[in-house]
């Protein structure tokens, strides 16, 4: 059975009611369904694996037909059960975005848009980038792995201190080597350590001065910051202090502080390392296909 454009001019209840109609077509013996179809709402409700995906070649004014499917069972039940729920990318997404950018956690993830649109004056997604909250996990590493084994332009910014992590993180550079990511090309490492390290003690200091005043009524200087700097994680000191020094009951979360950096941060404040990566994101996500 064959359906062209099934959807077409019908409101979102009656798209989804016509997709129930089709869906339980194939529940019957020796039937199979072919959709055609620009709908997101068909696009969105059935595995990524079972949608070929159509597009013109700007240069060769070819149709290129592609169809994203893992090489491994493991691959495929996590995606579908997993990755794409917990982590909400949408197909649509995984099909159209140009260049995802994965990063280890929540610091990043809240401070690199604000960060991108003050280098380039524009929003991360209308540059064609994704950006991947990695949280450091194995869902993660094997959503990174689909994206690129499916040959979408991908891209890491990690902390230094994966690479000598000992087990303790999964975008590492053995792991990178065994999901087939270009550590040379593909990764961006950040940070003495890490990436909140990346960032001058004077930017602290003014993150500081304008969130988390002190009990105290004195104002935080960059000296303060320099000094935790010699200790194991900059990153796990620098919530403790805040904390500390404010009387504070809860410790400042890396969303907050993620958010707070970057509003403090001029363009030219803005670490080497992560004006690097946004670049080549932007490169590749810009190129012609």
């Amino acid at each position: 059975m064959a359906f062209d454009e099934p959807d077409t001019h019908l409101d979102y209840k009656s798209q989804r009611a016509i997709f129930d109609v089709i869906r339980r077509f194939t529940d019957f013996p020796a039937i199979q369904v072919i959709v055609c179809t620009h709908s997101l709402n068909f696009i969105e409700r059935v595995p990524i694996n079972q949608i070929v995906y159509y597009s013109l070649n700007a240069l060769t004014r070819q149709t290129r037909t592609e169809i994203l499917a893992a090489t491994d069972h493991e691959t495929v039940d996590l995606f579908m059960y997993e990755i794409s729920k917990n982590m909400g990318l949408k197909n649509s997404v995984m099909l159209h975005e140009r260049c995802f950018l994965a990063v280890e956690g929540s610091t990043e993830v809240n401070a690199l848009p604000v960060l991108f649109h003050k280098y380039f004056n524009m929003a991360l997604q209308a540059a064609g980038i994704c950006l991947v909250n990695g949280h450091n996990n194995y869902g993660a590493r094997m959503l990174t792995k689909f994206l690129n084994a499916n040959r979408r332009q991908v891209l890491f910014l990690v902390d230094t201190d994966s690479k000598s992590s000992n087990g303790k993180c999964y975008f590492t550079s053995a792991a990178f080597k065994a999901d087939g990511i270009d550590e040379s090309t593909q990764v961006h490492y950040v940070g003495i350590k890490e990436f909140e390290d990346a960032f001058d003690d004077e930017v602290w200091a003014r993150v500081a001065n304008l969130n988390y005043q002190k009990s105290s009524g004195g104002a935080w200087t960059a000296h303060e910051f320099n000094a935790i700097r010699s200790k194991p994680k900059f990153s796990e000191e620098l919530v403790e202090i805040l904390k500390r020094e404010c009387g504070l009951a809860y410790e400042p979360s890396k969303t907050d502080l993620g958010y707070q950096l970057a509003q403090c941060v001029s363009k030219t404040e803005i670490p080497p390392a992560v004006v690097k990566c946004l670049e080549e994101a932007y490169r590749r996500a810009n190129a012609l296909p």
